[in-house]
């Protein structure tokens, strides 16, 4: 291998093993190509070859912006476990996603690399965005209803207001009861941002500003 591609591949790697030893893989399959050696082209090229389940599946990881289980991943894809299953398999092989250990030793999937996760959303529509958020939500909320910041999240990138106010306000109370201030006041404040039900606005303000004086962020609370 040429010392300027050596040179490139290390640059392009950031001392990742695992993107080195991928990009000369892919040097060495694309050797002829006028392009540039580069990770972001490398992962592109790869999106673009894959069949529609596997694209999606990626999308899906790329969207969810945390690790999920293969169930997870098939309701996000709308597709059978057992075909997700296969075309994960595939992922993981092509270094598109790779798997971490999660709770009570349930293995999950997320995108290889932060560039496949850019990539990917960077390629997609917002209404499949949209799409996908609004599956994973559904699908929380039937396998895990106490979920409540993660619900919250999903509901409002799905573009769905009252959902997201819903759960926001439950993910806050939430927060707060265990101690977790800031987080609290992450989700008090999104409620704000929307329509909700069963509750007046100042009510969130005036919750919203003892959360911030409990986290010790006086000069916000007012």
């Amino acid at each position: 291998m040429p010392l300027r591609v050596v040179e490139r591949v290390v640059d392009e790697a950031q001392g990742n093993p695992l993107v080195i030893e991928e990009l000369v893989r892919f040097h060495d399959a694309h050797s002829r190509d006028s392009e540039p050696l580069s990770f972001a082209g490398m992962v592109s090229r790869r999106l673009e070859q894959l069949d529609p389940l596997s694209r999606l599946v990626v999308e899906v990881c790329a969207t969810a912006g945390y690790a999920l289980d293969l169930e997870s991943l098939a309701a996000g894809a709308k597709a059978r476990v057992q075909d997700a299953g296969f075309a994960v398999a595939g992922l993981v092989e092509q270094r598109l996603l790779r798997r971490v250990a999660g709770s009570e030793a349930a293995v999950r999937l997320v995108p290889f690399h932060d560039k496949v996760t850019v990539i990917t959303l960077d390629t997609m529509e917002p209404s499949g965005r949209r799409r996908i958020h609004r599956r994973l939500a559904s699908h929380l909320a039937a396998t895990r209803p106490g979920a409540f910041h993660a619900l919250a999240d999903h509901w409002r990138l799905a573009g769905v207001p009252e959902r997201a106010s819903s759960y926001a306000l439950r993910a806050a109370e939430h927060a707060e009861e265990v101690g977790l201030f800031d987080r609290a006041v992450r989700y008090y404040a999104m409620a704000l941002g929307f329509p909700t039900s069963g509750i007046e606005e100042w009510q969130i303000r005036e919750r919203l500003a003892q959360t911030l004086d409990r986290g010790g962020r006086f000069s916000e609370a007012g």
